[in-house]
């Protein structure tokens, strides 16, 4: 099925919106939405997460993203890969204008996407789209370990990122609204884009309920000289002419004082209706921006569409142990924009990813009290299934061409069927005071079937097509190991000092189908392509006080068969590859109402694709600029907040002679600034945020990145977004 939004849906979210305004005064608030909240500031992990609870015995870097904080960011934008830019060192900076996030790497590796512990990502056919299927209005916290790790399993080459969805109160009925508008400050004619939120949840301790819906649309975007910038700006989609629209709701039963049952399910989708395109040969790599007409593109509007549906069963007291069981089942669809010659051969196509993932997940948390002050002991089984397939549509005529496509279907990467069962074992114990040891092993028993299918056309002459390759299965198992040790060997004024290191490995098929597409052989068997395992190392120290927090850290993580890109054909390429970096964060409370802050990251890798040259540079695809932020908040009560943060991504040279080829080019630095101003207005929250405060104009590391006249965007220019929220 297709959804369109009709113009009187806009109309009346629009409606919506000035009425939720007008009525604000009749609202009455117990606690007013994105008000600075008295929290503590040692993080803990929500309880249903596989990540440990208590982070600062962790052998590796964990970052959470709590609830007010991603409040206070959405402020500025819904968009979570730019929360997750702000507040996660190692992670590469946001596109800005663009939905994908193809580029976004941790650490300079892919990471897999959660949500409550279930699959967004779809490996088996990277579509980079993973990091925007659910609003941040239905997130109670972000979950991120920086660093490979197979604690939920296939994925996690670069970490781990877990949405954890809010659960409902226990406190009676209540209900949220908010409400923003926003628009260009350097060409504000047609830039207006305006969201609204709205949250239903009541519950008792025997029962309780959540519903949020989420809606958003956007219109054009301008850079600092206030040009209007392509609605697609690298080619994979974008936020411009776009509408999102998100619904979650999670009902939760307790009974018998230590068991419930949960069932939530998620809905999202995105659309792109783009009516501007770039003026071919306006744009010059290096130079200048494209100027953009008002001639629509050709084929069907670009979506991305994710459904889930979740169950939850939880035994406080089974087997001596906690007992979570999770099944899951969902959908994901994904078009992509119209590709003209010779990428798809004779007269351009359209290609669409879809995907139909299902599982379950059981844990088991057993107290260990036989070795020092005790501990727990984390096992369970996974199981899960994964059915991928990219179709693409050809253009049947070479005429000028409207929506929708009429052309033939082709099989891009046929139907790939993974399977895959993991028990695993994971143990933490305090040996002694100052030392806790943490580790574990999962074995991973996985297998992908493919029916005989014949390859299409793709970027001709390079891959001609028409490869007849026989079907079948193959098979992967592989033992993974972890193991970790934080010290703390000080007493007195330096007892909050520790020391720790860990050695971690994940586990992934990655990007099956992007290889099968291209591949000349004649059957899935001489195919064999091989899993990428990576062996990631790291050491660092924190420091934890009550007015300073800080850590260090270096990592270091090496595969034999790494995922990356040919810099011609675009086309998945496998060899040895080491990526390594530093990290840095500091957070600073020097009194009641102030908190200061910065975060350091730098990564860098090489690849072996040819043994007759050497290890070579990874490219800008893999590796991100090096990147430093600064955050300063002054909230001296709940009614009143300002926040500040700067961001810098560095340059990048990392190829001799600045070659005008996909991940090559060097990449230039920029610096943003954004500003944010919370004041209590009536019962809730008024908000003005500005992003780009400064009006920097640059061009975005993905316009380096792909290197291309048409493609060489710039980012967004200065906006404001004016935001009103209520609780009643």
């Amino acid at each position: 099925m297709r959804y369109r939004y009709a113009s009187h849906l806009k109309t009346g979210c629009a409606a919506i919106a000035i009425s939720c305004l007008s009525s604000a005064a009749l609202a009455q608030a117990d606690e007013p939405i994105g008000s600075e909240e008295d929290e503590s500031k040692t993080i803990v992990v929500t309880a249903n997460s596989r990540i440990s609870p208590d982070i600062a015995s962790t052998p590796g870097s964990v970052t959470v993203v709590t609830a007010a904080e991603i409040n206070a960011q959405s402020n500025f934008s819904n968009d979570i890969g730019e929360i997750l830019q702000r507040t996660i060192p190692g992670f590469g900076v946001s596109s800005s204008g663009s939905y994908s996030n193809f580029s976004q790497t941790l650490r300079g590796r892919k990471p897999a996407v959660f949500i409550d512990g279930v699959p967004t990502t779809t490996p088996l056919r990277d579509g980079g789209r993973d990091l925007r299927l659910i609003s941040p209005q239905a997130v109670g916290q972000i979950e991120v370990i920086r660093g490979a790790t197979a604690i939920y399993g296939l994925g996690g080459a670069g970490g781990l990122i877990n949405f954890a969805t809010k659960e409902p109160g226990l406190d009676g009925f209540k209900a949220a609204t908010d409400v923003a508008v926003g628009m260009s400050l350097t060409n504000p004619s047609g830039s207006l884009n305006y969201s609204i939120d709205q949250m239903f949840e009541g519950g008792s301790e025997a029962l309780g309920f959540l519903v949020s819906g989420y809606y958003e649309d956007f219109d054009n975007l301008y850079d600092a000289d206030g040009n209007q910038i392509p609605s697609n700006p690298q080619g994979e989609g974008g936020i411009a002419e776009g509408e999102a629209f998100n619904i979650f709701g999670k009902v939760v039963a307790r009974f018998a004082d230590t068991q419930s049952l949960a069932l939530s399910g998620n809905f999202y989708r995105f659309e792109q209706q783009a009516t501007f395109t770039p003026i071919p040969g306006t744009g010059r790599f290096g130079v200048n921006a494209p100027t953009v007409q008002n001639v629509p593109p050709p084929g069907d509007s670009q979506f991305t569409e994710n459904w889930v549906i979740t169950g939850r069963y939880q035994h406080e007291d089974l087997l001596s142990s906690k007992f979570t069981l999770l099944g899951y089942y969902g959908e994901y669809r994904a078009r992509f924009g119209f590709f003209a010659p010779p990428t798809f051969p004779p007269n351009g196509g359209q290609s669409r990813i879809e995907a139909e993932r299902y599982g379950v997940r059981a844990d088991f948390v057993t107290p260990l009290n036989l070795i020092g002050e005790g501990g727990d002991l984390l096992w369970g089984l996974d199981y899960a299934r994964d059915n991928t397939a990219q179709a693409v549509r050809f253009r049947d005529g070479p005429a000028p061409l409207l929506p929708p496509l009429t052309g033939p279907d082709g099989l891009l990467a046929p139907l790939m069927k993974q399977e895959s069962i993991a028990p695993f074992l994971q143990f933490n114990s305090k040996i002694t005071d100052f030392l806790t040891v943490r580790g574990g092993v999962r074995w991973e028993s996985a297998s992908v079937k493919v029916d005989t299918f014949t390859t299409v056309p793709l970027s001709s002459p390079t891959l001609v097509g028409n490869v007849t390759v026989t079907g079948g299965t193959l098979d992967y198992e592989e033992f993974l190991f972890n193991l970790g040790a934080v010290i703390t060997p000080f007493s007195g004024g330096l007892d909050g000092v520790s020391f720790y290191a860990g050695f971690s490995q994940g586990f992934s098929v990655g990007d099956f189908g992007r290889a099968l597409r291209a591949t000349t052989v004649e059957s899935i068997e001489e195919f064999n392509f091989q899993p990428q395992i990576i062996d990631s190392y790291e050491i660092g120290v924190r420091a934890d006080y009550e007015t300073v927090k800080a850590s260090l850290a270096g990592h270091f993580s090496e595969s034999e068969l790494g995922s990356t890109f040919n810099a011609l054909t675009l086309e998945l390429a496998r060899a040895p590859e080491e990526v390594w970096g530093l990290e840095a964060t500091i957070d600073v409370y020097p009194s009641a109402g102030w908190n200061f802050g910065a975060t350091y990251s730098w990564v860098d890798g090489r690849v072996l694709s040819n043994p007759l040259v050497g290890f070579q540079p990874l490219d800008t695809s893999r590796i991100a600029p090096a990147k430093t932020t600064l955050y300063g908040i002054y909230a001296p009560n709940d009614d009143f907040s300002v926040r500040l943060y700067y961001t810098h991504s560095g340059r990048q040279n990392r190829f001799p002679g600045n070659p005008q080829v996909f991940g090559r080019a060097d990449v230039e630095a920029f610096s943003l600034v954004d500003l944010s101003v919370t004041g209590r207005v009536g019962p809730g929250n008024v908000t003005l945020a500005l992003n780009n405060l400064l009006n920097e104009k640059y061009f975005t590391p993905d316009a380096f990145r792909f290197a291309n006249d048409n493609l060489f965007t710039t980012g967004v220019g200065t906006t404001a977004r004016l935001s009103y929220s209520f609780e009643y």
